[in-house]
């Protein structure tokens, strides 16, 4: 565009300068043929100068005017068709004066013949003549010369209006392509103005709404590091909870521990003693025999004694007096005879008693011990109930104690398998806190990292903003210094200010180009950043969604675990309870058997006692061991019910639909709800007794 425009300058500058030659031609040639130039033929050939001066002028002026306006191309077209007036204008006045000077010939040459005519006449001015003549021919030469040289310089004139003619056209054309490429150029440039002013309306509601999405994240960030520290002190505060419950079960298992080691301690000891009383019965059950045989060879001595005397009364009745003296005899020596006999027999009995009486005395001792055992073991443990001291009684527990000691031993093998497994449950529970509180620090770092790019972005986004405004600053610049040169071109040169003009225009295109082009760029750069903010932003969000999500199962899963834990805790105390009251049930089982024993004995004893009141007197009727015997003896009277029988209990105390197994759900028995029935319960013995709980003798030792 610019060379075109150049070129359009240069063929018009070649053509007033053609025209100013020619001009200044024919006026030379006009002056050395007539002489100097009249004053309107130099007057034309000034006007035609200023003409073409003012031509160059304009020609020059509009060229600018091109670059800056699409009616510079009317006005080039417009100044043409001048150009094309002028120099018709000059072709006329050319040919007024080629016209001038031929009527200035022919006067010459009319006066001539006068002159001819009045040398003839006068014949005296003959030299005059020829140099007339000679003149004129000279200016018939030089005006068929000035006609050629006109007529010449007319042709070339023409052909090179022709060619501006024709180079009109081209320019023409040109300027035709160069008026729709600038109107192209615009309608680009409007386009381009309203897709900025839309790009910056744009990206200024693109920040306004990055900057309320970022405060809204920062907010909701906020929000959930808030709720994430909240979350984790609760966490923390229920991992010490766990903690401390978890100390407190493992002190209350390492007493219960410590506390069934001393059940299996006691009930051991209370095995031995079991075996040492049994082996004790079973001494006094041999002393026994053995005096239920003395017993019997006494009653044969007696029978035999009896015998003899009934004899000897008869023998004295039969023999008379005669006899007397060999009969008192014989009576005195068969009663020497019995009298040793009898002390014999006497001797051993007495023997056989003291022996027994001393084995008595020591198992009366043996018992009193065992009986203070006992009674120390009931102060410290809850007495057994009816319906065990029935089982006791019946012969029930003894058979079962072995089978109860193997459960008790597997229940406390389970009880150290769970404790283990409670402890490996913990492990992990506190392995996966310090995984969670790890977890929460790199949360929290993770959010750090984007509060950073967040607020760097928001820099560079003020950076793009501050860029932008820079930009309309430059455009308005650049506008006014094209207003500022517009206004000083009109003043200077106008080819010069033209060239610069044009220069300094397009470099400002090129600049608002490539200042757009950047702006494109870097919103596009903007927008993409945006965009990637925004998916890791939602990524982001829903992975802390995914990871709350599993925080609060975990949470779920640890307080369902708790209570569970804690239910089991129950159940195990319920579980040791049970098995002190199994632990003190066997060991009230060594004693009870110890009196069902000896109310055997005792029975055996009153026997004997009953013989002896009928056969007579009895050396061995003040056995110290009687009140003893008695006394065993009258524990072992039982009224029992044979209608009553629990089949879960294996009691005849109660009933199967009085039963407390059937009726609680608990494993201590308890009677939580309200029993249908007007018989006393006690919820401290367990049984349908003849006392209410509140009324239980037994309360302060069962709590």
């Amino acid at each position: 565009m610019l060379e075109a425009e150049n070129r359009v300058l240069r063929l018009k500058s070649e053509q007033d300068k053609a025209h100013l030659a020619a001009s200044q031609m024919l006026a030379r040639d006009l002056t050395g043929a007539n002489g100097p130039m009249s004053p309107q033929v130099r007057g034309g050939a000034e006007a035609a100068g200023r003409s073409t001066l003012r031509n160059m002028a304009g020609s020059a002026a509009p060229a600018s005017d091109v670059q800056t306006d699409s009616s510079a191309v009317s006005a080039i077209e417009q100044q043409l068709v001048e150009v094309q007036g002028q120099l018709e204008n000059e072709r006329m006045e050319s040919q007024a004066q080629i016209a001038e000077l031929q009527c200035q010939v022919n006067k010459l040459l009319e006066s001539a013949p006068r002159d001819n005519d009045n040398q003839s006449k006068g014949h005296s001015d003959t030299a005059l003549a020829h140099e007339d003549k000679s003149r004129i021919v000279d200016l018939e030469s030089q005006l068929a010369q000035s006609a050629q040289e006109h007529a010449d310089e007319l042709a070339r004139l023409k052909s090179e209006q022709s060619e501006m003619l024709h180079t009109l056209e081209q320019q023409t054309a040109e300027t035709d392509a160069l008026r729709s490429d600038i109107t192209t150029k615009d309608s680009e440039l409007a386009s381009l103005g309203a897709r900025l002013d839309k790009a910056t309306s744009d990206l200024t509601w693109m920040t306004k709404r990055y900057d309320d999405s970022v405060a809204e994240q920062e907010q909701k960030q906020i929000d959930s590091a808030s709720e994430e520290s909240e979350l984790v002190t609760s966490l923390r505060k229920q991992v010490d909870k766990l903690r401390r419950d978890h100390t407190e079960a493992m002190d209350q298992h390492r007493d219960l521990s410590e506390s069934l080691k001393a059940a299996q301690t006691a009930h051991s000891d209370a095995e031995s003693r079991l075996q040492h009383a049994q082996h004790d019965i079973e001494l006094l059950r041999e002393n026994v025999v053995d005096y239920e045989e003395l017993r019997s060879r006494a009653s044969q001595y007696r029978e035999s004694l009896c015998e003899f005397v009934l004899h000897v009364q008869r023998w004295v009745s039969d023999d008379g007096e005669s006899d007397a003296i060999s009969a008192e005899s014989l009576k005195s020596l068969e009663a020497a005879g019995l009298i040793s006999l009898t002390s014999d027999v006497a001797r051993r009995l007495s023997s056989w008693a003291d022996r027994l009486s001393g084995d008595i005395s020591a198992k009366t001792r043996r018992m009193a011990e065992l009986e203070k055992d006992l009674d120390e073991a009931k102060q410290m443990h809850s007495q057994p109930s009816a319906g065990e001291r029935h089982a006791l009684e019946n012969g029930d527990v003894p058979e079962d104690a072995q089978a109860r000691i193997e459960e008790l031993e597997l229940l406390n093998d389970q009880l150290i398998q769970e404790r283990n497994r409670y402890i490996e449950e913990q492990v992990i529970v506190n392995d996966y806190l310090e995984k969670l509180e790890s977890e929460s620090n790199r949360l929290v770092e993770d959010i750090e990292q984007l509060t950073t790019e967040n607020q760097r972005l928001t820099e560079e986004l003020r950076v793009a903003s501050l860029h932008n405004s820079t930009v309309s600053l430059d455009f308005a610049a650049i506008d006014s210094k094209l207003a500022s040169e517009l206004a000083e071109s009109e003043n200077g040169d106008a080819v010069d200010i033209g060239e610069s003009t044009t220069k300094q225009t397009a470099a400002a295109t090129a600049d608002i180009e490539a200042l757009q082009q950047k702006h494109q760029r870097e919103i596009l750069t903007l927008q993409t950043r945006l965009a990637d903010l925004e998916q890791r932003r939602s990524s982001e969000v829903k992975r802390l969604q995914d990871e709350l999500g599993s925080l609060e199962e975990i949470v779920e899963d640890s307080v369902f675990r708790d209570s569970e834990r804690s239910s089991k805790i129950a159940s195990l105390t319920d579980e040791v309870d049970r098995l002190q009251r199994e632990i003190r049930h066997l060991r009230s089982s060594g004693s009870n058997h110890a009196l069902d024993s000896g109310s055997g004995l005792s029975k055996d004893a009153a026997a004997i006692n009953t013989d002896d009141e009928v056969g007579g007197d009895d050396p061995l009727s003040a056995d110290p061991s009687k009140p003893y015997v008695s006394r065993v003896g009258a524990d072992s009277d039982h009224d029992e019910d044979e209608t009553m029988y629990c089949g879960v209990c294996d009691v005849r105390t109660h009933n199967l639909s009085d039963c407390p197994e059937m009726i609680t759900s608990s494993t201590l028995f308890k009677q939580d709800s309200a029993i249908d029935s007007t018989r006393p319960y006690c919820d401290n013995c367990e049984l349908f007794n003849d006392h209410w709980t509140e009324h239980c003798p037994h309360g302060d030792e069962m709590f």
